[in-house]
């Protein structure tokens, strides 16, 4: 079972690597998306793959969004 688990893990390892290329690809291609990254990843607090996230994310979003993708958000108290 441990086996299986660790092949399985290595399997989404390798589909994680090769969509974050497929990512890196497509914002190197489309100035507006350099542009984007380039402002992100200047923010402390910022990495390539926080940056890469809010990079390609939809326009519409409102700021409250962004910063829950980015894991910025405050948490709800029930």
């Amino acid at each position: 079972m441990i086996p299986d688990l660790q092949h399985g893990i290595a399997r989404l390892d390798a589909k994680i690597e090769y969509l974050r290329q497929q990512t890196c690809v497509l914002i190197d291609t489309d100035e507006q998306l350099q542009d984007t990254f380039e402002l992100l990843i200047g923010v402390t607090g910022i990495a390539d793959a926080s940056a890469i996230q809010l990079s390609v994310n939809p326009e519409e979003m409102q700021a409250r969004q962004w910063g829950a993708m980015a894991g910025l958000g405050q948490p709800q108290l029930q």
